[in-house]
């Protein structure tokens, strides 16, 4: 990753790494890789689908909690405006209601 990142700033000088936001890729990376090996500063890591669905949530919630509540994060990530994020984060949250750990 190093290596592709640092060919690609020498490729296009004009471009600044101070101006990347958000960072996606795979669990081998996590916001300190971003920021400090990857030198953006400026960037937030978030998971790539793939690894949050099949890995990351069900970990966190415990799949037979996560198994109930996978179809309305499936739609949060894919949500078209806030309030269709908003609503299905409520549909999600409803089902962690008995274990405030979880929210």
């Amino acid at each position: 990753y190093i290596f592709v990142i640092n060919a690609m700033y020498e490729m296009a000088p004009m471009c600044s790494r101070k101006d990347v936001r958000i960072v996606s890729a795979d669990g081998i990376m996590d916001e300190t890789f971003v920021q400090e090996r990857l030198n953006f500063s400026n960037a937030r890591f978030i998971e790539d689908i793939w690894h949050l669905l099949s890995g990351i949530l069900p970990k966190a919630f415990g799949q037979m909690v996560f198994s109930r509540m996978k179809m309305d994060v499936q739609s949060m990530i894919r949500a078209e405006t806030e309030e269709e994020f908003n609503r299905l984060a409520s549909a999600a949250r409803s089902h962690v209601q008995h274990n405030a750990s979880l929210l």
